[in-house]
């Protein structure tokens, strides 16, 4: 009789905490989300080189997602240029570049490192991204460089912004 009350008392803790945990969870990512909202609405009245924040992009015909980090620096005449650092999670490759806003859209160009792959030197992705879209969607040209001096090109593979995983 003890050992089951005292069973049933672990299950009612673990359960608590199960629920504690999911609470912080929530709570974390809606915290996360308002500082990247108020980044993002007082980035066009902040000075040179201000951290936008960090988003995260997934291609749709791959398993690749690139999780990037933006830094935002306005200019004259509304030249607004974007520094962009980050990693492909899936090939677990470094990513880095850079591009402009013009407009409503933004234009990338980013590099991405192969690391050990012997048949692959590194990629690089020509990307724009439709900036009135929810989801920034957009599409990638991917050039691949091949370490016997040839290239072969994914054109056009469509992208969009998710939520970044943990």
């Amino acid at each position: 009789m003890i050992s089951v009350r005292i069973e049933e008392m672990a299950g009612n803790i673990y359960q608590l905490i199960k629920n504690q945990e999911q609470e912080m969870r929530i709570a974390s990512l809606l915290c996360s989300f308002a500082i990247c909202a108020a980044t993002a609405l007082s980035a066009s009245l902040a000075s040179a080189g201000t951290f936008w924040g960090t988003v995260c992009f997934k291609t749709t015909n791959y398993n690749d997602v690139y999780i990037w980090n933006i830094e935002y620096t306005a200019g004259a005449d509304n030249f607004t240029t974007l520094t962009i650092t980050g990693k492909n999670m899936e090939q677990n490759r470094g990513m880095s570049g850079g591009g402009v806003i013009a407009g409503n859209v933004a234009k990338l160009f980013i590099g991405e490192s192969a690391f050990s792959s012997p048949i692959y030197l590194g990629q690089l992705h020509s990307i724009v991204l439709d900036l009135t879209s929810p989801t920034w969607a957009g599409t990638d040209d991917i050039v691949l460089h091949k370490a016997d001096g040839t290239h072969s090109l994914i054109r056009g593979e469509p992208i969009g912004m998710v939520a970044c995983p943990k």
